[in-house]
């Protein structure tokens, strides 16, 4: 038996303009398939490549594709659909840029665009009110516009770090 060991750094542009670097090593005492080799970087890599196409987009919006419901799934970052797409991508453009590149701070992102709504209207009054869809998108079951505008005046009394977290919002609602 031979027992080799090599690093190999392969970088690449993908069709989307995504931009990657994969870093394999591989430690074997027999000979390993190109199949093997090509399944297993797939498989690490099918999550790096939605991740890479939200970052580049958050950090130029007007030269990278658009990520899509289906980009944030494979991500691993839930609550995405395409009502809060638009808004969803509003954020990470304002505030994320290059730095969308790990599925815990992607999704930190699109749970403040799921309340920021709530904050900007417990801040000042004179914002929007929240919608429907805003309290829809925080997981909140609204049967009727009395519900809301009784909510929305205890926003009307908070502070926007009242209701900073989906979980201080849901707490105080």
């Amino acid at each position: 038996y031979y027992n080799y060991s090599y690093i190999v750094d392969v970088s690449f542009t993908d069709w989307s303009g995504g931009k990657y670097l994969i870093k394999l090593g591989v430690q074997w005492d027999r000979p390993i398939s190109a199949s093997w080799i090509s399944n297993n970087i797939l498989i690490l890599s099918q999550k790096q490549q939605a991740l890479s196409k939200i970052a580049n987009y958050a950090e130029d919006s007007s030269a990278n594709p658009i990520p899509t419901v289906e980009d944030f799934l494979a991500a691993g970052v839930t609550g995405v659909n395409s009502s809060n797409l638009s808004r969803v991508k509003a954020v990470l453009e304002a505030s994320l840029g290059a730095d969308a590149y790990t599925t815990s701070l992607v999704q930190s992102r699109v749970d403040y665009s799921f309340i920021l709504p709530f904050m900007n209207y417990a801040q000042d009054n004179t914002n929007p009110a929240p919608t429907v869809d805003d309290y829809v998108a925080i997981g909140f079951s609204v049967s009727d516009a009395s519900r809301i505008l009784s909510a929305n005046a205890a926003l009307d009394a908070a502070t926007g770090s009242d209701v900073s977290t989906i979980a201080k919002l849901r707490s105080f609602l």
